[in-house]
């Protein structure tokens, strides 16, 4: 089977539970939303800027390490070790920031929440090695099945605490109980034994994963920020019901993405790793799969930026109303985003961590310097800013460092790959900008016409690998 054919078969038999979790999850959104108040949600926004930001430490490339190095069983028992060290770490953390984020927001009830997330970073560490080594063996239906049995679970969780009065703590307590339900599904078919922390185990452990541990924990940092920034500034100047309207808009916004991240990590990164296929036969197959996910997202981020206030009363109620004058802004960077993120699986893959180090880096501080300066004056041209700083300081130093000068494609392969969605992308932020909303409709013609070409000529090119395979 090519590997194209191999791709869309694991994304499509993980995706029939990755699908259905995400669906479960944005329902439950609906209905929660109709139980809860924005500031309720803006409030637990508040708590899980720094929560979220600790989390992205609890792996740094560790599962990442574990997929790309051989291993025995004494290096799982050894990164299950390192696992625990790091989320005890992150969790005592989560602790100690507790009271600063609830003076830091001016909101004391922050502080039990900040110490109820600092319990839960660290309970989130048990199953991370078994998820890895299950990774690494390609058992991807599994994890997606236990991960459809964990978003039900805690589906039924939240909605029933919203119901019974618990107000913001209905989107906490979960969180609670959830690290172990993961822990003991994941145990009947994982058994890694308990070692006896010693620093020798740890270093074993870390001589293994150091250099994408590295790479990743300092682009971590710069990456989350330059995605957290903003909700930190929201809520600091404009209350937990701004931030609450803010968050939900870029909850939606993101979501389609974060399915194919999800499918990324879990799904293309370890099957072209155990392919071990050369530089030049990854770019081949790389083309034609980066086309497929930038068109595939086109559709919802056409459908956002067109019509943000109609769908998100629709969704959520008159309460969200506000949501979709940011929702149809934000929109624009999902035509650009799954690019992106296959972009920095490409780095990893081809182990250029350092240039995407260098990338990141810059564009990390762009970003965050424009939704800075941006945020003084309104919500809105904070999320230009964003948008500024992704269309032409991040987005042009990708193709050119990445693409051009670590990935060897041509400027035409580079057009081929990214143009038609990036110059979409600049005409409907010029619009959107100039206040020209009925134009807008002229751009995403165009796009939804070339994302469809695009989806079928994949179709075809399937079906002819399928017909020379057979001959």
């Amino acid at each position: 089977m090519n590997l194209q054919k191999l791709l869309l078969k694991q994304f499509f038999s993980v995706g029939a539970y990755k699908y259905l979790g995400e669906l479960i999850f944005f329902l439950s959104s609906v209905v929660i939303s109709r139980l809860l108040l924005p500031e309720e949600f803006g409030l637990i926004a508040m708590a899980t800027i720094f929560y979220s930001f600790l989390a992205q430490f609890t792996d740094m490339g560790v599962s990442e390490s574990v997929v790309r190095e051989a291993g025995d069983e004494k290096f799982y028992q050894n990164i299950q070790n390192l696992y625990l060290l790091i989320g005890l770490i992150a969790g005592g953390a989560m602790a100690v920031l507790a009271y600063p984020i609830s003076l830091f927001f001016e909101q004391e009830t922050l502080f039990p929440v900040g110490l109820t997330y600092g319990g839960i970073l660290f309970l989130y560490a048990f199953p991370k090695a078994m998820v890895a080594y299950l990774r690494k063996e390609e058992k991807l239906v599994l994890i997606s099945k236990i991960e459809l049995a964990c978003v039900v679970f805690h589906v039924l969780c939240s909605i029933f605490l919203a119901w019974a009065g618990f107000s913001y703590w209905s989107l906490v307590l979960p969180h609670l109980v959830l690290p172990i339900f993961y822990y003991f599904l994941y145990r009947r078919y994982v058994k890694i034994a308990f070692l006896k922390f010693s620093v020798s185990s740890i270093a074993d452990a870390w001589q293994k994963v150091k250099s994408l541990v590295y790479a990743f924990s300092t682009l971590n940092f710069i990456q989350y920020w330059e995605k957290a920034i903003d909700n930190l500034w929201v809520g600091k100047f404009y209350g937990e019901t701004g931030l609450g309207l803010y968050n939900r808009a870029y909850m939606l916004m993101s979501m389609p993405v974060n399915v194919i991240r999800g499918h990324i990590n879990t799904v293309m990164y370890p099957v072209i790793v155990n392919k071990s296929l050369t530089k030049q036969e990854i770019k081949t197959e790389m083309i034609h799969f980066i086309k497929l996910i930038s068109a595939v997202l086109s559709f919802p981020a056409i459908v956002f930026i067109l019509f943000p206030n109609r769908l998100s009363v629709f969704l959520w109620g008159e309460n969200w109303n506000g949501v979709g004058e940011y929702l149809g802004i934000l929109s624009i960077a999902l035509l650009l985003l799954g690019f992106t993120q296959l972009s920095n699986s490409l780095y990893v893959i081809l182990r250029k961590e350092k240039v995407w180090l260098i990338n990141g880096i810059i564009s990390g501080i762009v970003v965050m310097a424009l939704i800075s300066v941006g945020v003084m004056f309104s919500i809105n041209a904070m999320i230009y800013g964003y948008l500024a700083a992704l269309l032409f300081v991040s987005l042009p130093l990708t193709f050119y460092l990445g693409y051009y000068r670590s990935f060897s494609f041509s400027l035409r392969e580079i057009v081929s790959v990214a143009g038609y969605n990036y110059v979409g992308a600049i005409t409907f932020f010029i619009l959107k900008l100039m206040a020209l909303d009925a134009l807008l409709i002229y751009p995403a013609v165009f796009v939804a016409g070339v994302s469809l070409l695009r989806v079928i000529g994949y179709v075809k090119f399937l079906n002819a690998e399928k017909n020379i395979v057979n001959e």
